[in-house]
């Protein structure tokens, strides 16, 4: 009886394990554009392949919600400050992750509406973080 309790114990701590590994793995292998709520990509974790005009309206319901950033893609990201692509907005690099969008330098935490996916890697005059 207690091997049982002790394989069962090991099966579920493997599940959990596996659960944790796999969101990881497949955010390395989207090339999406991922934004979490808490620093350091901690936290509710969304990620996206295409441009979109209001978070709020997506299914994770992100707006103003994003504190990290990570791009995943082979593509360069513009973030705006509003939907509809309007007001403030930093571009983020292929590959590049910010750790900290509240950060003094661009106060950008909590603020993210929408995101453009552009058609390559170059941020192209757009302000960088």
């Amino acid at each position: 009886m207690k091997k049982n309790a002790i394989r069962v114990g090991l099966l579920a701590a493997g599940l959990t394990a596996a659960s944790v590994l796999v969101p990881l793995q497949a955010q390395a292998a989207t090339g999406n554009l991922w934004l979490a709520e808490n620093q350091s990509m901690g936290g509710k974790n969304c990620g996206w392949a295409q441009s979109q005009p209001d978070l709020s309206k997506t299914f994770c319901s992100f707006g103003d919600k994003a504190s990290s950033v990570w791009n995943g893609s082979d593509n360069a990201w513009v973030l705006y400050d509003d939907a509809g692509y309007g007001d403030r907005r930093y571009c983020i690099n292929a590959g590049g992750r910010i750790a900290n969008l509240h950060d003094s330098r661009w106060n950008f935490g909590d603020k993210i509406s929408s995101i453009k996916r552009l058609s390559g890697n170059s941020c192209a005059g757009y302000p960088t973080f």
